[in-house]
């Protein structure tokens, strides 16, 4: 780990949980964009869609997450697996909006 702070400023031991909070970034926070967001995959070629595009799905994995730990909380508690609760409102959505597909989608 590299810094600009002097030896004494900051502790060392301070910059090793700066260290590893980092990596548990790029280990969990980019894997799970990669693997059920689908951000490996680019979807438009233009330098500032794909800004955009970045921009929108961190905005909507944020506002999922957001939902899910702050205000479905007691699915931890009740050792209910993460995927398991994203699957259930992917399921609820597609239920609720079957009937008014024609409606969201009729352009004529």
């Amino acid at each position: 780990m590299a810094t600009t702070c002097t030896q004494g400023a900051v502790a060392t031991r301070t910059v090793a949980r700066i260290t590893a909070a980092r990596w548990d970034i790029e280990n969990n926070g980019f894997r799970d964009l990669k693997t059920y967001w689908h951000m490996d995959h680019a979807f438009v070629h233009d330098p500032t869609a794909i800004q955009a595009w970045l921009g929108i799905l961190l905005l909507a994995v944020n506002l999922m997450y957001t939902f899910v730990y702050e205000h479905l909380h007691h699915f931890r508690e009740w050792n209910i697996p993460l995927q398991d609760v994203i699957q259930e409102i992917k399921e609820q959505m597609r239920r609720s909006l079957a009937g008014h597909t024609k409606v969201l989608w009729d352009t004529g």
